[in-house]
């Protein structure tokens, strides 16, 4: 199944770019292509203000040689209050330990990597010397071996929690943002298997006649006159919500579903201690967005298709749309989105040198910029019943014990 979600998430992006976005559009500018989530400040304030006197140290962290031996000192800290070097691992760091190092480490390192996830994770990665380190709740998993044998599995426990950025982990993810029994979030089974061959049988929009999709739509019926991240955003969910439900958003619909992209990072702060009271509008608005498309994609031809794969599989046909609408949201307006935005600000970057790449293999430009910088940076698991097996420091093994987070 994960390679049918990654060959729709490629053949939408290919469609998106060959029909339009490599026609002379390509000068965008680095700073509005910044594909990253940032946590907004309102939101990032109180972690800022909680570690104030550490920031000051952020200066010295502007190399990667500094931010290295900031983040190695922090994990030798963690290591000195749980033992990840024994055989077991029963839990992560405690709450208060876990916060304090928090305010004193992470925080500056984050100020030192532009608040950027991805290169946020590769120092400390880089840190540990690509061992299992003491992560959020649980523990982080960077060696390849450990990752590809945990996402491969077909046994795979899950819960509702996310990775923003690293100083923030959503978990649980508040109901408002996205339901506990979304797919991302459900342990693998028979409710699992089942709920995915209903919506593979439903969504039909992504099949490809001679290689080639439609024709690429554009909710003002011409292209953008620039290619900023907004009108790849727009124009991404626009033609994803046009192929799933076989008719195109209305103009409603669609400012609703951009809305989402600026409440969500609000939506998964709203049950945070000091924060949550402030938010509540930001986790209303988004909520509301999810249910608005919800009936959108019930009301459509999909909407027929999901009703009858509900009866066939005894399944909720509500259940299905709010799947698809939440897939179509998180997966396509952020993960196509971003890897639109990356291709393209890879393209740009040396027209000369990838358009004739692109245009040789468009499958494997998407694969390889993909690979470069992933739409997904990071996953979330949970250690199995009978614990998790890992490749421990040094060598040895790490048994993970059952319910511990993993961030692979």
């Amino acid at each position: 199944s994960s390679a049918r979600r990654h060959d729709r998430s490629t053949q939408a992006t290919r469609h998106l770019l060959d029909a339009h976005l490599l026609d002379g559009t390509l000068a965008v500018s680095r700073a509005r292509q910044r594909r990253r989530s940032h946590m907004p400040s309102c939101c990032f304030s109180a972690l800022v203000i909680s570690g104030t006197s550490a920031i000051l140290l952020a200066g010295a962290l502007s190399s990667l040689d500094g931010a290295l031996k900031f983040a190695r000192l922090d994990l030798a800290l963690r290591s000195s209050l749980v033992d990840t070097a024994g055989a077991d691992l029963e839990a992560g760091l405690p709450t208060a330990a876990r916060l304090a190092l928090l305010a004193a480490f992470e925080v500056p390192v984050a100020v030192a990597t532009g608040m950027d996830p991805a290169a946020h994770l590769d120092v400390y990665v880089r840190a540990s010397g690509r061992q299992p380190f003491l992560f959020g709740k649980g523990i982080a998993v960077p060696g390849y071996d450990d990752v590809s044998t945990l996402v491969s599995s077909p046994q795979q426990e899950r819960r509702a929690m996310v990775l923003a950025h690293p100083v923030l982990i959503a978990d649980p993810v508040p109901p408002a943002c996205m339901g506990g029994g979304t797919l991302i979030y459900l342990s693998t089974g028979a409710k699992h298997t089942a709920l995915r061959r209903a919506i593979g049988r439903a969504v039909t929009g992504f099949a490809l006649k001679r290689g080639r999709g439609p024709p690429l739509l554009f909710p003002r019926g011409a292209a953008p006159a620039e290619w900023d991240s907004r009108a790849v955003r727009e124009t991404v969910v626009y033609n994803l919500f046009a192929r799933m439900c076989d008719e195109p958003p209305s103009e409603p619909l669609l400012e609703a579903m951009l809305s989402y992209f600026d409440t969500l990072p609000g939506c998964l702060l709203s049950e945070a201690p000091l924060l949550g009271a402030a938010l509540d509008s930001q986790a209303n608005a988004t909520l509301e967005t999810r249910l608005a498309l919800k009936a959108a994609v019930l009301a459509s031809p999909l909407g027929g298709r999901l009703r009858k794969a509900s009866r066939a599989d005894k399944l909720d046909a509500d259940e299905l749309a709010q799947q698809v609408a939440d897939g179509l949201l998180f997966a396509g307006g952020y993960g196509t989105t971003h890897l639109t935005l990356a291709a393209l600000e890879r393209v740009s970057s040396d027209p000369a040198l990838y358009v004739p790449l692109w245009e040789a293999d468009p499958d494997a430009f998407l694969v390889e910029s993909a690979r470069l910088d992933p739409p997904v940076t990071s996953v979330s698991a949970i250690a199995p019943k009978g614990g998790q097996q890992l490749q421990g420091p040094g060598g040895g093994q790490l048994r993970v014990a059952q319910g511990v987070p993993m961030q692979l």
